[in-house]
């Protein structure tokens, strides 16, 4: 029962997205995981302008882009806006909203104000920064209504596109993110935040080798950032380079050694490359370092799956769905495992359970069918 067998973490839906464990299943290319957005980067300061004149156009040649909204003058809405992003950066969230309020009170047509203010109001509601995490989230979708006006307002305002590509992915909203992202990389090619946030909203709406591209400038941009190279990861493993994502999530190890998404990630590129041997020891380190999840003991039962060891991964696996009922790849594996022992029932049993969480899923019925040969067996 090997060919519809499934590892590393399942995903629910396009969530998966950013840096978190991947599902590597034999039908299909692996999505990426669940994950929360990468934090923004440091940047030059703003170049100086008049308070209340709209964002010029940047200058040419590469840069990336600055979170700070104040431009350095002494005028009552520059004041307003420094006082926010001051308030931002130490986490007063409240405070910032308050001053961005303020300045767009000042001056309603310029976009900094309402860019400062839409971000800090997300801060402010705790809106999770996931993609596919905020999906009709009140406060997300006012965000992105926000962040759209300032766009158009100035079009080359890149922290605007970047906040409104990001927002989006938030809300499950990919399409329509790619494009101020994509214009957002335009305007800050040097921004490492921007090329991730462009690669992963490649990634979810099925360009692979686009992600690629993005994520391997993002990764080169910030080479000590072990989710850069995680999600690079991803995009390799989905694009059916394996050597080469193994590399990454090899570096990603190397520079957090003690985070389980990691391990569990390297674990799971080995097994794609059919060596249980490599792979056992990263996911084991996984559970050990986190063993409350789900995803992470179904991927080592897994392993022990292609080691023949049916009776250690059905004890893995019914703890890992006790953890989490609804991981689908468990409820597969343990159908296989199962199976393997000559319990066709017990394997239907479960195979049934992984069918109602997703009646489309094609593994349950590519499952279902080798179950019924076996059952016809002589």
């Amino acid at each position: 029962m090997s060919r519809a067998g499934v590892s590393p973490a399942e995903v629910r839906g396009a969530r998966s997205l950013l840096v978190g464990a991947l599902a590597v299943a034999s039908l299909g290319c692996p999505p990426p995981s669940e994950g929360p957005l990468p934090a923004p980067v440091p940047a030059p300061a703003p170049v100086p302008l008049d308070a209340g004149s709209p964002t010029p156009p940047p200058a040419p040649g590469p840069r990336a882009i600055s979170r700070r909204l104040a431009r350095g003058g002494d005028s009552p809405y520059d004041r307003a806006l420094a006082r926010g992003d001051q308030a931002y950066e130490e986490a007063r969230y409240a405070e910032a909203v308050a001053a961005y309020r303020e300045a767009s009170a000042i001056a309603p047509e310029d976009p900094a104000a309402q860019v400062g203010w839409a971000r800090a109001e997300l801060a402010v509601e705790q809106v999770p920064e996931g993609v596919n995490a905020a999906v009709g989230n009140p406060a997300a979708m006012a965000a992105a209504r926000r962040l759209a006006r300032a766009v158009g307002m100035d079009d080359h305002h890149a922290l605007a596109l970047l906040e409104l590509g990001r927002v989006r992915l938030m809300l499950g909203d990919f399409e329509a993110a790619i494009e101020p992202l994509s214009r957002a990389v335009a305007l800050g090619p040097d921004d490492a935040e921007a090329q991730s946030a462009l690669g992963i909203a490649k990634l979810v709406t099925g360009d692979a080798a686009g992600a690629v591209t993005a994520l391997e400038r993002a990764a080169t941009l910030e080479p000590k950032s072990p989710d850069r190279q995680e999600n690079l990861g991803t995009a390799l493993l989905q694009a059916g380079r394996t050597s080469q994502a193994v590399v990454a999530y090899e570096r990603a190890v190397a520079l957090a050694p003690d985070d389980a998404r990691y391990r569990s990630n390297l674990g799971t590129a080995y097994l794609q490359q059919n060596d249980v041997k490599s792979a056992l020891p990263h996911l084991e380190r996984a559970v050990a370092l986190d063993p409350e999840r789900g995803s992470y003991l179904s991927n080592l039962a897994y392993a022990r799956l292609l080691q023949k060891e049916p009776q250690k991964a059905i004890q893995m696996l019914e703890r890992a769905l006790a953890l989490d009922p609804e991981l689908a790849s468990g409820w597969i594996n343990l159908g296989n495992a199962r199976a393997q022992l000559g319990d066709y029932a017990g394997a239907r049993e479960a195979y049934l359970h992984a069918r109602a969480l997703d009646p489309d899923d094609p593994r349950v019925e590519a499952v279902m069918e080798e179950l019924d040969a076996l059952e016809k067996a002589p």
